[in-house]
């Protein structure tokens, strides 16, 4: 008995070592990279109302892909008072200087990015078409289902997504200006008011009251509705970053957003822009731009847009990845593999066939097929759970799954770039 329970404990502190020396090497291989904008390796904040959001990724040969922990790592400001940094990875000006923003993770080498504020004290003038436009279209306000229309709701109308901006400043700022927009009390204006709820609106809370957009457009109306400098730059692109990821099934990748005008200046938008799942069961994103993957495997997509321009992430799960490299490098395994299955299915149905031809007089053939599959993944699930040797042994990122080169986009059979 007690050389049975002292042979227990040996094995046992023994997986247990080999556990921690394992969790260390791929603590001590990691490494965090955090970026700016467009892949910067600087954050410039040049007013007041400038915004970044970060992007840390956690890389190591345990991983074996980049795995975002933007909301997972400690930020660290030095020195104080300059930035400020919020769990999410959302710098705000606090006043001007240089600083540096470190960030922190647990048996990771910390990782640093330098940052310069400047003209804290001067505002930048607001633009219509380029802050109070993008605002009213992230809430949905000027959607085809709200006041997009022709016709508008509740005899307010808006164009269709912001496209005709100087429009728009119309609607808002002649008709019914008394009653929608008061300048002399802001916050009393119906604009803001039932955008955030005060008042009873057929759309619900649209924005959040004291926000940052809530502000901004308070803001608008208090310096006098301007439509903005005679010299207003356009937005000629915006870039997401990534553009594309292999990802965990229940996992989450924030996006930044970085808008290029025509003036030669950028600006991060990313919760400014609008967001939208192409396949909502495989993803949902949020307005911060954070999409959250769901169980489910495969390729999925996020649209990202603001103004006119658009833009895309692609997302591929760890499987939909090996697929793509497997196929890539050695076709003739696929093939094979196929041709393996459809070679059982025949073999099974033919021996169907001989022995118990009254089971395929009374059930259809694709129900025979639909229990053989159901009985082989039974199977495979149980092999699954009850060894997890060779689960680990089969399913290691390092191992087996390798993103192709040229991007997972040119792996997949019958893609290409994105035309979105």
């Amino acid at each position: 008995m007690v050389q049975k329970l002292f042979i227990r404990l040996t094995l046992l502190i023994c997986c247990l070592a080999g556990m921690l020396e394992a969790e260390s090497f791929a603590f001590q291989s990691s490494q965090l990279s955090i970026v700016g904008p467009s892949g910067a390796q600087k954050v410039v904040l040049s007013d007041p109302d400038a915004r970044q959001q970060l992007l840390v990724s956690l890389s190591s040969e345990a991983i074996g892909t980049p795995r975002d922990i933007t909301r997972e790592v400690e930020y660290l400001t030095q020195p104080a008072g300059i930035v400020a940094v919020d769990q999410s990875g959302y710098v705000v000006p606090v006043s001007d200087g240089t600083a540096m923003i470190t960030v922190r993770f647990l048996g990771a080498e910390d990782a640093s990015i330098p940052v310069v504020v400047s003209s804290f004290q001067s505002q930048r003038p607001i633009s219509f078409p380029n802050d109070v436009v993008p605002q009213l279209t992230r809430g949905g306000c000027n959607s085809g289902a709200c006041h997009g229309t022709p016709s508008g709701k509740k005899n307010f109308r808006l164009s269709l997504l912001g496209f005709e901006p100087k429009s728009d400043y119309e609607y808002l700022t002649r008709e019914l200006r008394g009653r929608r927009i008061v300048p002399a009390a802001p916050e009393m204006s119906l604009l803001l008011r039932k955008a955030c709820g005060d008042v009873s609106h057929g759309g619900g809370i649209r924005i959040k009251k004291n926000g940052a957009d809530y502000k901004l457009i308070k803001r608008w109306i208090q310096e006098g509705l301007p439509y903005g400098p005679s010299n207003d730059p356009i937005v000629e692109r915006i870039e997401i970053q990534p553009s594309e990821r292999v990802v965990q099934q229940n996992s989450s990748q924030q996006l930044v957003v970085t808008a290029f005008f025509s003036d030669g200046t950028t600006r991060d938008v990313t919760r400014v822009a609008e967001y939208k799942a192409n396949q909502p069961d495989h993803c949902e994103v949020g307005h911060q731009g954070l999409v959250k993957i769901s169980s489910r495997t495969g390729t999925t997509s996020v649209m990202i847009r603001f103004q006119e321009q658009v833009g895309a992430f692609m997302a591929t799960g760890f499987i939909a990845a090996t697929i793509a490299g497997y196929a890539e490098d050695t076709p003739p395994l696929i093939i094979g593999a196929v041709m393996l299955f459809v070679a059982f299915e025949a073999f099974f149905i033919g021996l169907m066939a001989l022995s118990a031809e009254f089971l395929l007089s009374t059930l259809a053939w694709w129900s025979i097929m639909a229990g053989n599959m159901f009985a082989t993944m039974s199977m495979g699930y149980y092999l699954w759970v009850k060894h997890p040797k060779l689960r680990q042994a089969h399913w290691r990122p390092t191992q087996w799954i390798r993103p192709p080169e040229g991007g997972i986009r040119n792996a997949l059979p019958g893609a290409g770039p994105s035309t979105c």
